[in-house]
């Protein structure tokens, strides 16, 4: 499964590998027009388990993308929510998302499982604007 998600994940561009275009982004026609970011489960298995629980818990499965709002979103999702020394705050929807910010769902979770995810995510949406609707996928 592994396999086939990385070799369609090639094949249509959510690799990220499209530099500053949109051209051969998996985009969908019709109403549910939206980006898919794969999460790899396991490079990052602490952040596709929060995601799967966040979603299942009633966050919306498609974000629109909205990188301007990331700092405040992130006040307002982590606010009350104490740091720890041993794990990172992982928000979904991500701060960089319309749909993130307060009533996110926040869970303690490794620094570079947190991290590698976060960089992976944003390195597959290089080049993608804002206001594009997004859908992780976890595999």
């Amino acid at each position: 499964v592994r396999d086939m998600a990385a070799y369609l994940s090639q094949i249509s561009g959510v690799d990220g590998g499209i530099g500053n275009n949109t051209k051969g982004v998996n985009v969908f026609s019709g109403e549910s027009d939206y980006v898919v970011v794969v999460i790899d489960s396991a490079k990052y298995p602490e952040s596709a388990e929060h995601i799967k629980s966040a979603i299942n818990q009633g966050q919306p499965a498609i974000l629109t993308l909205n990188r301007p709002m990331a700092d405040e979103n992130r006040k307002m999702s982590l606010a009350g929510i104490p740091e720890r020394s041993y794990a990172d705050r992982d928000e979904y929807p991500p701060a960089s998302f319309s749909e993130g910010g307060e009533g996110a769902h926040v869970a303690y979770i490794n620094s570079s499982d947190n991290r590698g995810s976060g960089s992976s995510f944003r390195w597959q949406l290089k080049g993608i604007p804002d206001g594009t609707r997004v859908r992780f996928r976890v595999i």
